[in-house]
């Protein structure tokens, strides 16, 4: 079994179940794999970062889902650049129309595709 930390915008939260299946379907996650959920781990009053810190550093690996909605994320970018900084395996899982396209700084990663009808 594997902690996942699965990094998304709030924008795609109620996408996140259909997301994680088809990670499943692509073989990016297994069943038996431990999703970190990033959202249940703020408590209020808490340093955010803190929290984001522990729950990757925790991890195995570190997916991104990107949609294009993350742009507004005001995290993504410190959870991918923490992510780097661990060690921690990155993979970007992304929509086959996401819009905007990939930015620079995670052009260099492994990306999968998974179905624009979720």
């Amino acid at each position: 079994m594997a902690r996942v930390f699965i990094s998304h915008s709030s924008a795609d939260k109620a996408h996140v179940d259909a997301i994680r299946n088809s990670l499943k379907k692509l073989g990016l996650l297994d069943a038996n794999d431990e999703i970190v959920d990033p959202a249940r781990a703020f408590k209020p009053g808490a340093n955010v970062r803190e929290m984001l810190r522990n729950a990757i550093e925790s991890a195995n690996k570190v997916i991104i889902v990107w949609t294009g909605g993350d742009t507004g994320s005001p995290y993504i970018g410190y959870e991918i650049g923490m992510a780097e900084a661990l060690g921690k395996p990155v993979i970007v899982a992304r929509r086959k129309d996401a819009s905007p396209p990939l930015p620079a700084g995670l052009s260099h990663m492994q990306f999968v595709e998974f179905p624009n009808d979720i």
